[in-house]
């Protein structure tokens, strides 16, 4: 017969072995600090030592592990839990931000989002995409080798300052990858939830790695907006006003960073799917 007390602690454990096999999938495309990791590889060992122990001389040497890792756990859950909301928050102001970044990165990102501190973010992000350009480029040409030179001409207007041409080139190449990926442009929208085609694709076939990352493909953002529901956002960077001459104004760095962050998240998630 198991003691009521390791029935209890079987219990508390649930949560966390649940949030274990969710990071277990994630961390393979977002890197996770190192207290991350070993929470992941603690709640696995937690979780075998349950199943093993029949004994209750055994449960007070448990609980004194287990209350060692349970702080750690519940701030995983937190940040895990987190993320598709933070994504979606960034997702309104114009960033994507790509996959492979800690979750802690999402928290601070979303901190200054609630704060209002949105020329931080602005900043922020920024310095990112301008620091890592080049190997963003060099990523996006490895995974789409048959648009490398497209992606060369990106990486050199936007180096040049030609903010007006890298953007509009920039929403042409997320067209395409999508395309090349579903037969299906991005920015082609379901005419009853105005979200692009893909998306439902996406969600067809996605696991729990993906689904933490496509909250911004699953809500209407600012760049896919219909022109009269722009009033709804804090920004305007709309891919039908640039392309049809209706946006005079766009072509600046902080808008073409932001086109990048976009066309790199979305290679992201296509990657994931293969």
């Amino acid at each position: 017969m198991i003691p009521k007390s390791l029935e209890t602690l079987h219990k508390a454990m649930e949560p966390y072995r649940k949030v274990a096999e969710i990071a277990e999938k994630f961390k393979s495309i977002v890197p996770e600090i190192p207290a991350q990791v070993r929470v992941i590889e603690s709640l696995s060992l937690l979780s075998q030592q349950i199943a093993a122990l029949h004994v209750s001389e055994h449960i007070s040497a448990f609980t004194k592990q287990f209350e060692t890792f349970r702080g750690l756990g519940i701030r995983l859950k937190d940040l895990v839990e987190g993320t598709p909301e933070v994504l979606l928050l960034l997702s309104k102001y114009g960033w994507y931000v790509e996959s492979d970044n800690a979750l802690t990165f999402y928290e601070y990102l979303g901190l200054l989002i609630r704060e209002e501190r949105i020329d931080e973010l602005d900043s922020c992000l920024s310095e990112y995409y301008s620091e890592n350009l080049e190997a963003i480029i060099d990523n996006l040409c490895e995974r789409h080798p048959d648009r490398s030179h497209l992606f060369r001409d990106i990486e050199s207007g936007h180096l040049k300052k030609l903010y007006s041409l890298s953007i509009p080139s920039t929403l042409s190449q997320v067209d395409g990858i999508s395309h090349d990926f579903f037969n299906k442009k991005f920015f082609i929208k379901d005419r009853k939830t105005y979200l692009p085609e893909i998306s439902a694709e996406i969600i067809k076939i996605s696991e729990s790695t993906v689904e933490l990352l496509i909250s911004p493909l699953t809500s209407n953002t600012p760049i896919i907006a219909r022109e009269i529901d722009l009033h709804e956002f804090p920004i305007r960077l709309n891919r039908h006003e640039i392309l049809h001459g209706v946006d005079k104004s766009y072509g600046t760095e902080l808008n073409s960073l932001k086109c990048i962050s976009l066309l790199k998240y979305l290679s992201d998630i296509l990657t994931q799917l293969k």
